[in-house]
């Protein structure tokens, strides 16, 4: 099983929503998805708002990805088999 928790808190993202919508589409394209499920960690101060962005073009080309700013959540999110 294939589960990542990608924990990007302390970086500023400097993709723009088209570089991130792109980087999306290139996985789902190459059909290479290096993962079942993905949780994301972001700052809630900086970053959120473009990891809730790739959460929802990724959720929306099928893969299992799941943002937010809090471990706990995110950790029982990527564990829940549901």
């Amino acid at each position: 099983t294939n589960l990542v928790l990608l924990n990007i808190e302390s970086t500023d993202l400097l993709l723009s929503n088209t570089d991130i919508y792109y980087l999306v589409r290139l996985f789902f394209e190459k059909k290479h998805i290096p993962f079942r499920k993905m949780a994301v960690l972001a700052d809630e101060s900086h970053g959120i708002d473009k990891v809730n962005f790739l959460a929802l073009c990724a959720q929306n080309r099928g893969m299992d990805v799941f943002a937010s700013p809090n471990r706990e959540a995110a950790e029982d999110w990527l564990l829940n088999e549901s």
